[in-house]
């Protein structure tokens, strides 16, 4: 399966392959300031040629940004199948990479006369994987809770998160993390009628209220707050005006970890998982 077969009748009947390349090559253009020609590279015969050569000659964040851009092209007709089929090639090629779901919803829209209904799609973006056993039992099902509606603004804040974990940005994904935790808090206390100030109140408040209204037990208050105080030492707040400590990606790994195992707790707890 491969986005020419994905681009091509019967899922788009008015394009072809050279079409959404060509919508492709103009977004990566504006993206980039320009498209670039790679060194040749022999291609392992040890793997698979076309996938070794693909992510060997290319740089991988290039791969990535193509196959982001295919996902939101408007050639591209196939919606989930197309992201399954990309995911399963990345498994297995065991590549350290799976793209999110492409979700498309009927929302209904203001009008002068009667309200219309639209689609409204969320494409794919991509997030780095640790190991399988992780990831299926805390990275993705946390994404999945966060790609509700209702957690949309949580849900942004950790794939951009997960975008600067890829990119190398450590101390920036740290932060998106929290945010992600922070947000889904205050997520919860709208559902549940529960008072805070919403451009005021950080982690340990919002912890504070959930704690106070029987969300979780009294000693879970210490085990959230901990997690601000990574933010604190390793996230954006901790560079300046001399950073103490270096994170790694083993910091961004355990951040993505924890935060991602407590929104999951938080969310299931309060019945909205």
């Amino acid at each position: 399966m491969t986005f020419e077969h994905l681009s091509a009748p019967p899922y788009n009947p008015n394009g072809t392959f050279a079409h959404l390349l060509e919508d492709v090559a103009s977004t990566l253009a504006r993206q980039y300031g320009g498209l670039y020609r790679p060194s040749y590279m022999a291609a392992s015969m040890n793997a698979n040629p076309a996938i070794e050569h693909f992510l060997g000659v290319v740089e991988p964040n290039y791969v990535i940004a193509f196959i982001l851009a295919c996902f939101r092209s408007w050639h591209y007709q196939a919606g989930q199948e197309g992201v399954n089929a990309i995911n399963r090639i990345l498994r297995e090629a065991a590549l350290g990479y799976e793209f999110t779901p492409y979700v498309e919803r009927e929302v209904e829209q203001p009008g002068k006369w009667r309200k219309r209904k639209a689609i409204e799609i969320d494409y794919p973006e991509v997030i780095t994987k640790q190991d399988e056993v992780t990831h299926a039992e805390i990275i993705k099902p946390c994404l999945a809770v966060l790609g509700k509606p209702l957690f949309k603004a949580a849900g942004d804040h950790l794939l951009k998160a997960h975008d600067h974990y890829r990119n190398g940005n450590c101390r920036e994904a740290i932060t998106e993390a929290l945010s992600a935790l922070e947000t889904t808090l205050k997520t919860i206390c709208t559902e549940k009628g529960w008072q805070y100030q919403a451009n005021k109140d950080g982690l340990d408040k919002l912890t504070e209220i959930v704690t106070k209204n029987g969300l979780v037990f009294p000693f879970y208050d210490s085990v959230l707050k901990s997690t601000g105080t990574i933010r604190s030492r390793l996230g954006a707040h901790g560079k300046e005006p001399q950073p103490i400590f270096a994170p790694s990606n083993e910091h961004v790994e355990h951040m993505l970890n924890l935060t991602s195992s407590h929104i999951l707790f938080l969310t299931r707890s309060a019945g909205l998982a």
